[in-house]
């Protein structure tokens, strides 16, 4: 069971990192967002997903240069709300890229 309850329900998000960069980073999960198919945007459940990447390396850890880690994002949307999109980003500050969702 999950330590945390959706006021909705959660929709999970298999990804793959890769870092390119020369610096190890961290994937800030709060600057993460989902995107019903009414445009709405939705955060990423915190306590979900600390609970969902318990392997290491995870996706909460510091991804160092060249490494790929795997992990799982929690977003707590709407009672039969279909997610259509990713909007991903190094940091809160970044212009992020938006992934379609089949």
């Amino acid at each position: 069971e999950l330590p945390q309850r959706a006021t909705g329900q959660f929709c999970l998000a298999g990804l793959s990192v890769r870092n390119t960069g020369t610096e190890a980073v961290l994937l800030d999960p709060g600057a993460q967002r989902a995107v019903d198919g009414k445009g709405r945007e939705h955060a990423v459940a915190d306590q979900a997903g600390v609970f969902l990447n318990d392997q290491k390396p995870s996706l909460l850890d510091q991804i160092a240069p060249g490494a790929e880690v795997r992990g799982v994002l929690a977003f707590d949307v709407p009672a039969g709300e279909r997610l259509t999109a990713l909007q991903l980003h190094e940091s809160m500050g970044s212009t992020g890229v938006r992934v379609p969702l089949s």
